[in-house]
């Protein structure tokens, strides 16, 4: 019986290998050969077809032979031995590895969460929880913490090959979480054009000042959007044409929060200029906040209340 021909072998999508080998005229059945690793030879099932898809494990090397067989049982010898193929593990991809949220203040509740695809398993070298084996995705929490702290959690993984990863074994996914001491309210000392009302052609500066934050984000002008220190001013602006214009910020507060707390809502100041010959009249309106910032009420100079705004649960406002 002719001895067939060497064998190719091809890595397939998943964990496969695909060996294709010449037809031997005669044959009936052919015997496949496996060497796993360069280790002693192990015999499969006899096959009909010149070609046969095998199921393979990620990151070993795989070699074969085969024999043609008559129908009476009769068979080759073993042909050369295919390439050496190996069929890596697919490269682990970090979805997600992060407290959230990462910044909080003593006593707020954060969660840690992670998905990691294509590892076997994870091992956690520091918090949350005890060090120890992991899935590859998941969470835990809440935790609160009553002290500041600042700590990076550490794990590797085993990717599908049984490989570490990341493979430097000084190397680790890290994510850092950052508790805080309660910051302050903000408060806001000044938020306003000066003055108030002018007629066309007539200066009107911007002044503010707001403690306890971080910086400040102009939605709309003066100048062009963007990144505020916690107090400036701007101007003079003049208009030549009558304009009556509301400027909106929001802040960030020495805890990395938003102020006020709930988006919709904005520092505001009106700024308004009038046709010429018009009187000008300068009205103070005062804001008034909750504990969470959010701008609950306006007054006016001798302390009416002009204007109450309600939150329903989630901060969004009342009709």
């Amino acid at each position: 019986m002719q001895v067939p021909s060497t064998p190719i072998a091809s890595a397939q999508e998943g964990q496969r290998i695909a060996v294709e080998w010449g037809a031997v005229s005669g044959a009936a059945t052919y015997r496949v050969r496996i060497s796993i690793n360069g280790a002693a030879w192990q015999s499969e099932e006899p096959f009909s077809n010149s070609s046969e898809i095998f199921s393979v494990e990620f990151g070993n090397s795989y070699q074969y032979s085969v024999q043609a067989c008559h129908a009476n049982g009769q068979c080759s010898i073993w042909s050369s031995a295919s390439n050496s193929i190996t069929v890596p593990a697919p490269t682990p991809v970090v979805q997600r590895f992060e407290w959230l949220p990462a910044r909080v203040t003593v006593g707020t509740n954060q969660s840690f969460y992670w998905d990691v695809e294509h590892v076997e398993s994870c091992y956690s070298i520091t918090a949350p929880n005890t060090p120890g084996a992991r899935p590859p995705s998941g969470s835990f929490g809440p935790f609160t913490k009553s002290e500041p702290e600042v700590s990076i959690t550490k794990w590797y993984c085993i990717d599908l090959a049984g490989n570490r990863y990341p493979a430097n074994p000084d190397t680790y996914l890290e994510a850092t979480r950052t508790v805080v001491a309660a910051a302050p309210q903000p408060v806001v000392n000044r938020f306003e054009w000066q003055p108030l009302s002018v007629s066309v052609g007539t200066n009107q500066s911007f002044y503010w000042d707001v403690q306890h934050v971080e910086s400040c984000y102009s939605i709309t002008a003066p100048n062009t959007p963007g990144a505020r220190p916690p107090s400036g001013s701007f101007g003079p602006f003049t208009k030549s044409e009558p304009e009556v214009s509301i400027t909106k910020w929001y802040c960030t507060d020495l805890a990395g929060n938003r102020f006020p707390s709930d988006p919709n809502s904005f520092l505001e100041a009106t700024r308004t200029v009038i046709p010429p010959g018009q009187e000008t009249e300068k009205v103070i309106t005062y804001l008034h906040t909750d504990i969470l910032g959010s701008i609950i009420a306006e007054s006016d100079s001798d302390g009416n209340i002009i204007k109450k705004t309600e939150y329903k649960p989630f901060g969004k406002k009342k009709d």
